[in-house]
């Protein structure tokens, strides 16, 4: 007889309890002491500059501080003075390191768009535009240098009329897909899902996530044996999409949470563009706790700074199938007035 089987056999039940309960607690500061010692590595906070990612991050929180000020109906004249040099202290410093890139093109457009509005203010602040031509001028900017662009100008009705479409009958309309055709998904159907999906909204525009795409058949096997909760319907699925989110990209404790959150809103954002483009998809279970995730870390080769937020099956739908009736909570249930 195994040991497993004497167990089950000579235990006695307030004791397999007692084990199982103590089993479960132990499971539970085991994961919470993984995702500490996952957020104290590679998130920016320990230290904001140790890795590229988080100085990036720093410089995006600090340029949409000056975007968030220029959009105010109030914007304040001469506000703004040490998160500048602060930006273009971190922008000098990150160029220091690594080439020129999108982020930092936008933090150009956004120092230059605070220029521009102090200047028309008569409020321009003379260390701000001394710190900033030294950083032109050293790191050679002058091409980077587009329009001043922190923010455009948008109107009621623009807002009102792009969205007069029947939206209840889009949002009650989508489902959770598992009934997949044969039709392959081509690359420029995902791309563009993608496309429309980075328009999420996230903490200080910071856009954290990756979206890594699967469409070969043997590795979306193997990952649904890592997932687990799809097996039923594996061999139906045609691509998977694995959505992440960078911790280098957060640089607080308070900022513990914000991967998921902003991941989150991401994957809705996702599916709905999947819907949009008249693609089927379902969110897959992922919540296998630390072994499914480091299994399915060296499946992909993924950043160890990438949390895992959601795996999605994607692919075109049959013609007629069957759903889930998923039955949704009551508003009553939901809303609470204060």
């Amino acid at each position: 007889m195994t040991p497993q089987a004497l167990y089950r056999k000579f235990t006695p039940s307030w004791l397999k309890s007692t084990v199982w309960a103590f089993r479960q607690r132990a499971d539970l500061i085991t994961e919470f002491a993984r995702d500490w010692s996952r957020f104290g590595n590679f998130s920016g906070y320990m230290n904001a500059n140790k890795f590229a990612e988080s100085l990036l991050s720093e410089i995006m929180i600090d340029y949409h501080r000056l975007e968030k000020g220029l959009s105010l109906a109030n914007t304040r004249p001469g506000f703004g003075k040490d998160v500048s040099l602060r930006l273009i202290s971190n922008v000098s410093f990150y160029l220091d390191k690594m080439p020129c890139n999108f982020t930092i093109t936008d933090a150009l457009e956004t120092i230059e768009s605070y220029l521009e509005y102090q200047n028309s203010c008569n409020t321009s602040i003379p260390e701000v535009v001394e710190a900033y031509k030294i950083l032109i001028l050293s790191y050679n900017l002058q091409d980077k240098c587009r329009e001043p662009f922190a923010t455009e100008t948008t109107t009621r009705n623009q807002i009102h009329a792009s969205s007069k479409f029947d939206y209840k009958n889009f949002i009650t309309s989508r489902h959770s897909i598992r009934n997949f055709s044969d039709k392959p998904v081509t690359t420029e159907q995902l791309l563009d899902s993608i496309d429309l999906a980075r328009y999420a909204p996230s903490v200080c525009n910071r856009q954290s996530w990756k979206v890594h795409i699967v469409t070969e058949r043997k590795q979306i096997a193997r990952i649904i044996q890592i997932q687990k909760g799809a097996i039923t319907f594996a061999e139906k699925i045609p691509s998977l999409f694995i959505i992440s989110s960078d911790l280098r990209r957060f640089v607080s404790a308070g900022e513990r949470n914000q991967p998921w959150v902003d991941g989150g809103i991401f994957v809705m954002s996702q599916l709905l563009a999947l819907h949009a483009q008249g693609l089927g998809a379902c969110c897959l279970n992922w919540c296998g706790g630390r072994h499914a995730d480091r299994a399915l870390h060296k499946a992909l080769s993924l950043n160890p700074s990438e949390v895992v937020i959601a795996v999605i099956a994607v692919g075109h739908m049959e013609e007629e199938f069957s759903v889930a009736k998923a039955s949704k909570i009551p508003v009553s249930e939901i809303a609470i007035f204060h």
